[in-house]
């Protein structure tokens, strides 16, 4: 008897686990899908407040861009996604 309920609460605990880590994958999901919407239809505040101000960009090229860089070359059309339909306001 002692074994079996050990057994259940064992499974509540792990059910429990599950469900909490499926509750956040499935919000850093939404938030990736967020910044990948707000970076393609110009939504440049609700970008940076995302991010921290220390932020550092290492691009595929090597070139190192601070937080601030990476917004201004948004904001001003200098830093442009391939996907984006929507020009920098």
């Amino acid at each position: 008897m002692i074994n079996t309920l050990l057994h259940l609460l064992m499974l509540h605990v792990l059910a429990m686990s599950l469900t909490a880590q499926s509750a956040l994958e499935a919000e850093i999901l939404k938030v990736s899908q967020d910044k990948l919407t707000w970076k393609n239809t110009g939504q440049y505040d609700r970008l940076a407040e995302l991010f921290d101000d220390a932020l550092v960009l290492i691009h595929i090229t090597g070139q190192v861009t601070t937080k601030a860089d990476w917004m201004t070359q948004r904001r001003t059309g200098r830093f442009v996604n391939v996907l984006s339909k929507k020009k920098p306001q």
